[in-house]
């Protein structure tokens, strides 16, 4: 991938850009998988996301945003993969595969609706989304 670059006017010098770091998760229990809408997206579904706080690894970061925006405990599976976004912000989403462990789903934080869906159910996520990839791929 092309590093992205600013070009700065003194001496030819270059500024790199570096990516805010995100976490999404796909959270699984059984057969279904849980899909959010957020207060500032709710035409569409997408996966739960959230920023790492400074002093957090990804890992933690993913595990309190479960908490924080469903009120479900959850145990990282695995990781799925690193993705960019570049479209108005310049991201890293490091997307984990999450196995549901406890707790009643509640939607909370900026989250206003969320529900467990058949892993075979389509659904209306944003066109060319992560979350879409990440639900059509790796459920």
């Amino acid at each position: 991938m092309d590093k992205i670059l600013i070009q700065n006017t003194r001496a030819n010098q270059q500024k790199y850009i570096n990516p805010i770091p995100v976490v999404m998760g796909l959270v699984k229990k059984d057969n279904k998988v849980l899909v959010v809408k957020n207060n500032k997206a709710l035409k569409h579904w997408q996966l739960i996301t959230g920023f790492i706080n400074p002093g957090e690894s990804a890992e933690q970061a993913i595990i309190r945003e479960a908490k924080e925006e469903t009120n479900l405990k959850v145990r990282i599976n695995s990781i799925i993969g690193t993705f960019p976004y570049l479209k108005d912000k310049i991201q890293l989403i490091i997307v984990f595969k999450l196995n549901y462990v406890s707790g009643k789903l509640k939607p909370q934080d900026d989250i206003v609706e969320a529900k467990w869906i058949d892993v075979k159910q389509r659904i209306k996520f944003k066109t060319n989304s992560i979350s879409k990839y990440v639900y059509e791929n790796f459920k």
